[in-house]
């Protein structure tokens, strides 16, 4: 989806690339567009520019953590840089109607190692990270993470394998 080319414009092919995979019609992917570029001169967002969002959101908090497990969640060439049609499609899956491809980007997010499967460990570490965005770093963050980690895994782990397929965490 990513290597999208801020120098030469929104293309005839970018244009309709992000009319089929999002809900969005063209006047409003061409509006999107002028405020991308106006707000992102360089074309792309970054994980420090995400950083900088959530580290206003969170001014006591550790945003370069889960910036990067959320930055995995939402691009799909591991660039670490969302361009236009990544961002586009980004808007769109938060809109109401798009539950499951919410959940396919939390999936993304989770698995860190990226091996397609998400053992308690890697969510630990994202909730801990997580939580490390909102201020909360106490001696029980690491506590609380496996207590959640373990319900989630108990409630969605339907094999017992100690892992959580894409399949069974949608």
């Amino acid at each position: 989806m990513g290597n999208f080319s801020a120098k030469r414009g929104l293309t005839k092919k970018d244009l309709a690339f992000c009319k089929t995979h999002t809900q969005f019609d063209e006047t409003s992917i061409k509006e999107l567009y002028k405020r991308f570029r106006r707000d992102c001169q360089s074309g792309a967002i970054t994980q420090a520019d995400i950083a900088n969002m959530y580290k206003m959101c969170f001014p006591y908090g550790n945003a370069d953590k889960f910036s990067n497990y959320n930055l995995r969640g939402i691009h799909s060439d591991k660039n670490k840089l969302i361009d236009f049609k990544e961002f586009v499609f980004l808007l769109d899956v938060m809109g109401p109607e798009r539950v499951e491809e919410k959940w396919r980007c939390a999936f993304k997010m989770y698995d860190v190692n990226g091996n397609g499967l998400i053992d308690q460990g890697e969510m630990i570490q994202v909730l801990k990270s997580l939580y490390s965005l909102m201020g909360i770093n106490n001696c029980k963050v690491h506590e609380i993470s496996e207590k959640r980690t373990k319900a989630f895994f108990a409630a969605m782990d339907r094999n017992r394998d100690g892992y959580l397929t894409q399949e069974e965490f949608l």
